[in-house]
């Protein structure tokens, strides 16, 4: 009996432990993703403004309000 109740222990334990690795991976792979696309951007506005526009305009977001940064045309 007392080995089935260290089985299931172990069971939960290890269960418990992919989870939160499984968790780890998904986030590291959404932040690597985003990481990616910001560099893309950045890579982007930089092409830009060194062709001769000086003020390229920030991409807008998905869900959040259009700014436009302060400018005053």
């Amino acid at each position: 009996m007392h080995g089935r109740v260290t089985l299931q222990a172990f069971n939960g334990s290890s269960a418990l432990t992919a989870l939160l690795v499984s968790a780890a991976v998904a986030q590291r792979d959404q932040t690597q993703s985003e990481i990616a696309r910001a560099c893309t951007l950045l890579a982007d506005m930089v092409a830009t403004a060194t062709a001769g526009d000086r003020r390229p305009r920030l991409p807008d977001r998905a869900g959040e309000p259009e700014e436009d940064g302060g400018r005053t045309e």
